[in-house]
C-alpha cells in the first residue's frame, strides 16, 4: 500500500518563505498591536535587592541609630534641667571671697625716725668729727642718699626752669653716714653749679628748711680722670629730721628759708669769693 505524500502534506513552501524570518509584532504595555509602527523597547524593571544586600544596609544604619539613642538617653538622665549650680570645689570655679580684707597700711619705711633728742645727741657728737671718721648707719644711710638725690632733682627743676638749654650740672659721690651726708655738684659752667648749690640750700618742707646745716666748698676733681676745667662744689648737709617726705619739698619766696653756711667757701685763683659781688657790678667810687 502506497501513500501519496503530495496529497497529504500539501504543496511545499516557496523558497522565499523559507529564508525570510518571522516578523516580530510589537505590542504596547496594554498589549495592543501597533500595526506597521516601529517596535518599542519594553520598560526596565527595578532590580530587587538580594537578602544579603538588605542585611548590609541594616548593619550600616544600625550603628548611628544606636549612638543617637544613647546620647539622648544620657542627656535625659544625667543633664539637669535649668541653671547648673557651680560649687566652689569645682576645678576652675571662682571662689567667693567671704573674708574681709584688712585696709592697706602705708608702706613701712626702712628706717624708724629717731626722736629729736637722739638727733641732737648724734649731731653734737659728730659735727666736729671728720666726715670719713663718722660711723655709717646703713639703715639710715640708704634712704637718705635717695632723699639727697630727690632734693637735688627738685632744686635743679626750680633753678633752671625756663632755661633755653638743658643745664649740664650733675650730682655724684653721694654718701651718708650717721647724721651727715656729703655729695659733689659738678658742671662745666661755674655759674650753673653755684646757682644749683644756692637753690638747694633754700629748699624747705612744711615751712622750715630741710637742713639743720648746709656747708658747701669748692674742691678739686674727686677723681684723677675728671677734667680740671669743670667746677666741683662739695656739699655737706645734716637733715632737719629723719625720713622727710620729698613730696613736701618747696622753695620759699625770695629771701626766706635759706640756711647759712657754717664753713668758709674756698677761694678760687684769680676769681672773687662766693660772697663777693659778682662780675659786672658797679665799681666803688674812687
Amino acid at each position: 500500500m502506497t501513500v501519496d505524500a503530495t496529497d497529504t502534506l500539501g504543496p511545499p513552501p516557496a523558497a522565499a518563505e523559507i529564508a525570510a524570518p518571522a516578523k516580530a509584532v510589537a505590542t504596547d504595555p496594554e498589549g495592543t498591536r501597533d500595526g506597521d509602527e516601529a517596535p518599542r523597547k519594553p520598560l526596565p524593571e527595578l532590580a530587587t535587592p538580594s537578602p544579603a544586600g538588605r542585611g548590609r544596609v541594616r548593619s550600616m544604619l544600625l550603628a548611628p541609630v544606636l549612638a543617637t539613642l544613647a546620647v539622648g538617653v544620657h542627656w535625659a538622665i544625667n543633664v539637669p534641667h535649668g541653671a547648673v549650680a557651680v560649687s566652689d570645689k569645682d576645678q576652675g570655679a571662682a571662689k567667693a571671697d567671704n573674708k574681709k580684707k584688712p585696709p592697706k597700711r602705708p608702706a613701712k619705711k626702712s628706717f624708724e625716725a629717731r626722736p629729736q633728742g637722739e638727733l641732737d645727741a648724734s649731731f653734737a657728737r659728730y659735727q666736729e668729727v671728720d666726715f670719713d671718721a663718722e660711723p655709717m648707719k646703713s639703715a639710715w644711710a640708704r634712704p637718705h642718699q635717695t632723699l639727697v638725690n630727690k632734693a637735688v632733682t627738685y632744686a635743679r627743676s626750680i633753678a633752671f626752669e625756663g632755661a633755653p638749654e638743658e643745664p649740664r650740672v650733675s650730682v655724684e659721690a653721694v654718701e651718708c653716714r650717721t647724721i651727715r651726708c656729703r655729695f659733689v655738684l659738678r658742671g662745666p659752667f661755674a655759674h650753673e653749679v653755684e646757682l644749683l648749690a644756692e637753690t638747694l640750700s633754700q629748699v624747705t618742707a612744711g615751712g622750715s628748711s630741710i637742713w639743720r646745716t648746709y656747708v658747701r666748698a669748692r674742691v678739686d676733681p674727686p677723681k684723677p680722670d675728671q677734667p680740671k676745667s669743670d667746677t666741683y662744689v662739695q656739699v655737706t648737709v645734716v637733715f632737719r629730721e629723719d625720713n622727710l617726705d620729698s613730696a613736701d619739698f618747696e622753695l620759699p619766696q625770695e629771701g626766706g628759708g635759706a640756711v647759712e653756711d657754717t664753713e668758709p667757701r674756698r677761694r678760687q685763683p684769680d676769681g672773687p669769693d662766693d660772697g663777693d659781688e659778682p662780675e659786672g657790678g658797679d665799681e666803688p667810687p674812687q
